[in-house]
């Protein structure tokens, strides 16, 4: 549970660069400094027999470069390889920071429902301490993101933006929004969508649609 992971990621990162993030500098000087001796912001975090992989996309190409033919998540074919990395660009770039300041921004003040998604799975001891972390990281997540009424309102546009392009991807019918086969750009907008639609059977457990805000 945030920010707990950290004292996992914090220890197994230690080897890379460290990285002052454009959100640890909106962190108030002390908080920043908590923080950055702690270490370890990016997840998730692939550690391998040979390295630490910190980052979503590189570790899909790892991901896909020990992966068999028949389940590559990039095709072979130059054009269409470019095109899913054109997605999932656009999906990490966009989607991705948009969802994170239209979902907090609206669930933030409601810990009932920020509870089940944080303690899923995690130890019991953190599941008691819930109540006080939680005050403390929406003050941070809301100063670290920029989230607020106005970046809310933006971060929708840019959400039904990209909905609508990938609308219009699939209007003619195709199963997958690259070729005929899944790829990394399913698999990015599956997952940074998952907030904003919160499908059933959803790898994690998601806030029932009838709880949550209008």
């Amino acid at each position: 549970m945030p920010p707990f992971h950290r004292l996992a990621t914090g220890r197994i990162c230690k080897q890379l660069d460290p990285v002052v993030t454009e959100t640890e500098r909106r962190m108030s000087p002390f908080n920043r400094f908590i923080f950055q001796r702690v270490g370890g912001q990016s997840v998730p975090v692939l550690v391998t027999q040979t390295e630490v992989i910190a980052n979503s996309e590189d570790i899909l190409r790892y991901v896909d470069v020990i992966a068999p033919d028949g389940a590559k998540l990039y095709p072979t074919d130059p054009d269409k390889r470019k095109q899913v990395e054109k997605f999932v660009n656009l999906f990490d770039s966009i989607l991705a920071p948009a969802v994170r300041q239209w979902f907090y921004f609206y669930l933030f003040n409601q810990a009932q429902l920020i509870q089940p998604l944080w303690c899923q799975g995690v130890p019991w001891f953190e599941c008691l301490l819930f109540p006080i972390v939680f005050r403390w990281m929406r003050s941070n997540v809301f100063q670290m993101y920029s989230i607020n009424t106005t970046t809310a309102t933006t971060a929708y546009d840019r959400i039904y933006e990209i909905f609508e392009t990938i609308e219009n991807q699939l209007a003619d019918g195709r199963a997958y929004l690259v070729g005929d086969s899944f790829s990394a750009a399913d698999l990015t907008f599956a997952t940074l969508s998952a907030a904003v639609v919160m499908p059933v059977g959803y790898g994690v457990t998601l806030p029932d649609l009838s709880k949550v805000p209008s």
